[in-house]
């Protein structure tokens, strides 16, 4: 009796390896390396339209008010769309804080079709400064700056590698 239920423990453990066998890796999560930081300011924005290409270009430009002496922490650029839950950080946007405060930034790119906000942030719930973009067709694009906690981008920041979860296949370097 023994024998016959260690044979059918081990046929059942077959089993359930077989059926919740190891499918492909699946790639994790950027690693996010971030230190406390929560005041600085966008400074500067500033919207130029190339109208040749029909290409809008937003430059953010601001500091942070905080520097990781190591170089180890970063932070970065999160775009918000209407129908995203969350505001998506591209780990090609994560950026090196300075050696000694301030950290300086600035960044150039063109916006993405449908993003509503683009926020500095130092973590996944630390917003810094942002932006609204608004899209007219008869007055063209708008920014202008929006408080941290505006329903357009009060949300949390999730980082996906670049590539993953695009807003537009043909906007490779858009906020």
């Amino acid at each position: 009796m023994r024998r016959l239920l260690a044979m059918l423990a081990a046929g059942a453990v077959s089993v359930l390896t077989a059926l919740s066998g190891a499918g492909p890796a699946l790639a994790g999560e950027p690693v996010w390396h971030r230190i406390p930081c929560g005041s600085g300011a966008i400074d500067l924005l500033e919207v130029e339209t190339d109208e040749v290409k029909g290409i809008n270009y937003l430059t953010l430009a601001g500091h942070l008010d905080c520097a990781d002496p190591k170089q180890t922490a970063t932070f970065g650029y999160a775009t918000y769309h209407e129908y995203e839950p969350q505001g998506v950080l591209y780990d090609i946007r994560l950026r090196p804080y300075a050696t000694t405060a301030p950290t300086p930034f600035q960044e150039t790119n063109p916006l993405a079709p449908g993003a509503i906000g683009i926020c500095v942030v130092t973590d996944h719930t630390v917003r810094i400064g942002c932006v609204g973009v608004g899209w007219d067709p008869e007055v063209g694009v708008t920014v202008e700056h929006l408080p941290t906690d505006d329903p357009l981008v009060d949300r949390c920041v999730r980082v996906v590698r670049h590539g993953d979860s695009m807003p537009s296949p043909v906007c490779g370097t858009c906020w």
